[in-house]
């Protein structure tokens, strides 16, 4: 998005100011980048959250997902509770990231002594 000369926020007050004819090539053109810049706007969106709720423990990733994205109906929360919700398994929970991490911290190998 930063590469374009204009913002997404300049492109939408030209069309709205009335300054160019609303059939132009011109403004057609607009349309065209400002549709451009509204799906690139969304998909940087949607993995900016999908990061911060992939960076979260297995369990309360799955309980964000579950909480904050289940009932909604907008495309990024389908998104995030279908997809996100899938790849964090419901019955992963916090004692198994307590057992894995207890493991973990107590396997040693020969080249750690």
């Amino acid at each position: 998005l930063y590469q374009y000369a204009t913002t997404l926020a300049d492109d939408t007050a030209m069309l709205e100011s009335g300054a160019i004819d609303p059939f132009s090539n011109r403004a057609q053109a607009l349309y065209f980048v400002r549709g451009e810049k509204q799906v690139c706007a969304h998909f940087q969106q949607l993995a900016h959250e999908a990061q911060r709720v992939l960076s979260l423990p297995p369990h309360e990733a799955a309980s964000v997902c579950r909480d904050m994205y289940e009932d909604a109906d907008d495309v990024m929360s389908c998104y995030l509770a279908d997809v996100i919700g899938y790849l964090v398994p419901a019955s992963h929970n916090k004692q198994e990231d307590e057992l894995v991490g207890v493991h973990a911290a107590s396997t040693t190998t020969a080249n750690d002594v």
